[in-house]
């Protein structure tokens, strides 16, 4: 059995197999990205642990300026609101 993948079709199904997971999950993890952003702002404002609406309000706005301005427009042009 060749060692570099040569001509086992085996090896070269396994590299195909390995090329498509990668882009899959490219995908996916694209997808999920808005996900990901709430997911921090809900961790954020949790740790606060904030139990009335004033306070609540005051634990979003203070987890929102860890988002640094290039996340923003990152997740912004992600999401096709990019400036044309």
């Amino acid at each position: 059995m060749p060692v570099d993948g040569g001509d086992d079709p085996v090896h070269d199904l396994r590299l195909e197999e390995q090329k498509l997971i990668s882009r899959t999950y490219v995908r996916a993890f694209e997808q999920t990205q808005p996900i990901l952003v709430f997911a921090k702002l809900k961790a954020l404002v949790g740790r606060a642990a904030a139990r009335c609406a004033e306070s609540i309000c005051t634990a979003i706005a203070s987890a929102l300026t860890v988002f640094i301005p290039q996340e923003c427009v990152r997740y912004l042009r992600h999401s096709g609101y990019a400036s044309t």
